[in-house]
């Protein structure tokens, strides 16, 4: 909606030729999005909004930018983000996404949820009302997430949901685990009816699902999904009803490449698929981009230019009903605008944003306000006082001299895992890692005061010969994760993290060897990115050194404790079985 009726008769008296526009650009290649067509006109703006296109427009006395023939295309979109997995604080991420074309996102912040309840959310956003690009709210459906399977700091219940809802913000309710629907959980499918009786719609995440519960989960009304990992998935979701594919291109899921096939293979119409980063660190966006990195994928897949395009902006838009807001350049929309020399070349000469041009040749032209957080924003990691080796080894005492073990296997950059039964060794009636032999031990403990839990289970894939890793970061319950070759060396690391109320820490020997610490939430970091980015590199060094060949280590380990993606998912109350939604013992 246009914000008050003078800002409406203004537009109309620019767009009729009455007053003098605030800014005219002139001579550029307009891309249509809206009908697929590039033709030369000028773009006449009126406070935050475009008045009028035509190809001789007459400045008056306004101010003109002559683009010089320069392609004028649609700021980006981001389809569904959370802000937190960047590691920095929004006025950091916007001094990278903003100069790269992203002038709108739609963030679900669950992880702040998950530490902070309601009063984080609104904290949260309120961070970034004066940023220069426009955040439209996923509100967090499921917090937490898998009820009485984990502990977070934060709940968000229907009447939280209720009051949510009247946020100006508010555009969707964000996603919606399959088990939620088909468990016919009375209080999940409340919050589906009363967001999409208010006109939003209901964002889903359904990874690795299909037959009878994909069929459910579509029919009460999921509208999008961005957990497909292949093309027959993609088609599958749409031939069952879904209106939107985000495709997501995140640091551990590199999805898109592979799904634009859907577009060859099964002659697919691109205006039903979107783009999305779900979860990308600041280091990844700053050296491969953001939503500008899948347009120029999908450009150098073969993809028509104005389809890449169309799929991140005007596809996003329609898809939330949002389409008079953003999206095209268009009359009555805001004025988020891009300018190319080539519709491959990235970043844009000039983004604007709102009408104000606010970034040229990659750099953000002004600097983003600083924000001040409430204290109780970075207080938030409390651990049992009961915390040692013998209290993690409470579920691993065994007689014997092997043990047979879940363990749970990971790859690089795969979100998801399988268990496999293996044997480990026993030393003093406890089952041990084996890191000589790549088996590591993988332990979540309670961040939040709220009791004795822990797990200790075993993983395959991070190959550990020594030391121990550890986060504040652990999908979606958000309690502290380490991964290590002993039980000493991880529970320095877990002290470290609580020292500096969320860090991620590499410790060796009762050292730190690299760290990065996370006061906001135990999430985000608040210094400049840059920094931020030093401390990510340094903490890949330590976990090389550590034998440890992961592109993301920390990334991949905070995913292992997701309790809904396929095969299992470790909170601090155990292993839970993803589909089933129900503990599994970690020895046999």
């Amino acid at each position: 909606m246009i914000d008050d009726i003078e800002a409406k008769k203004h537009l109309i008296r620019v767009a009729r030729g009455d007053v003098a526009p605030d800014l005219v650009l002139k001579n550029c290649k307009l891309v249509n999005v809206i009908t697929s067509e590039i033709y030369p006109s000028d773009i006449s703006i009126a406070g935050r909004r475009i008045a009028g296109l035509a190809t001789d427009i007459d400045p008056q006395c306004a101010p003109v930018l002559d683009c010089g023939g320069m392609y004028a295309v649609p700021g980006f979109a981001d389809g569904h983000t959370h802000i937190e997995s960047s590691l920095v604080a929004p006025a950091q991420l916007a001094r990278v996404i903003v100069p790269r074309g992203t002038t709108t996102i739609f963030m679900d912040p669950h992880e702040v949820a998950a530490v902070l309840g309601m009063r984080g959310v609104r904290a949260f956003m309120d961070a970034v009302q004066s940023l220069p690009f426009r955040a439209y709210l996923q509100v967090p459906s499921r917090v937490p997430q898998a009820p009485n399977l984990e502990s977070t700091g934060g709940e968000l219940n229907i009447n939280h949901l209720r009051e949510i809802l009247k946020w100006p913000e508010t555009a969707s309710l964000g996603e919606i685990d399959v088990t939620k629907v088909t468990g016919l959980q009375e209080e999940f499918l409340r919050r589906i009816a009363m967001y999409q009786s208010s006109g939003r719609i209901v964002n889903g995440c359904s990874a690795g699902v299909q037959g009878s519960d994909l069929n459910a989960y579509i029919a009460v009304g999921i509208a999008d999904d961005h957990g497909c990992a292949t093309p027959e998935e993609v088609i599958n979701r749409l031939r069952l009803g879904m209106t939107t594919i985000q495709i997501r291109q995140s640091t551990s899921s590199k999805d898109l490449l592979r799904l634009l096939k859907v577009i060859d293979e099964y002659g697919l119409s691109s205006r039903r698929l979107s783009f999305c980063d779900d979860d990308k660190v600041i280091k990844d966006i700053l050296e491969h981009g953001h939503m500008d990195e899948n347009v120029r994928l999908a450009i150098s897949a073969g993809l028509d230019p104005i389809e890449a395009i169309q799929m991140a902006t005007i596809n996003c838009a329609e898809h939330f009903h949002l389409e008079y807001e953003f999206g095209a350049i268009a009359a009555g929309r805001f004025a988020d605008i891009l300018l190319l020399e080539e519709l491959d070349a990235f970043p844009p000469r000039y983004v604007l944003f709102e009408g104000n041009v606010v970034a040229r040749d990659g750099v953000l032209l002004e600097a983003p306000p600083i924000h001040s957080y409430p204290s109780w924003f970075r207080a938030s990691v409390c651990f049992p006082k009961s915390l040692s080796e013998e209290f993690l080894q409470r579920d691993l005492r065994i007689s014997g001299s092997v043990a047979a073990a879940r363990v749970i296997h990971t790859r690089d950059g795969d979100l998801r895992n399988k268990v496999v039964i293996e044997e480990v060794p026993v030393r003093g009636g406890y089952a041990i890692a084996d890191p000589d032999a790549g088996i590591n031990y993988l332990v979540v403990v309670n961040r939040y005061g709220t009791g004795d839990y822990a797990t200790t289970t075993f993983v395959r894939g991070f190959d550990l010969r020594m030391g121990a890793l550890a986060s504040s970061i652990a999908h979606d319950h958000h309690n502290i994760v380490a991964i290590g070759a002993s039980l000493k060396d991880i529970i320095f690391a877990l002290r470290q993290v609580e020292r500096r109320q969320g860090a991620q820490v590499a410790v060796r020997d009762g050292e730190v060897i690299a760290e990065l610490p996370l006061p906001l939430a135990g999430l985000m970091s608040d210094a400049p990115y840059d920094e931020v980015i030093t401390c990510t590199e340094a903490l890949g060094r330590a976990a090389h050194d550590l034998g440890c060949n992961r592109n993301d280590p920390f990334m991949d380990m905070g995913f292992i404790t997701l309790p809904t993606v396929p095969e299992v998912g470790v909170t601090d109350r155990g292993v839970v079985d993803a589909l089933k939604q129900q503990f599994l013992t970690v020895l046999i």
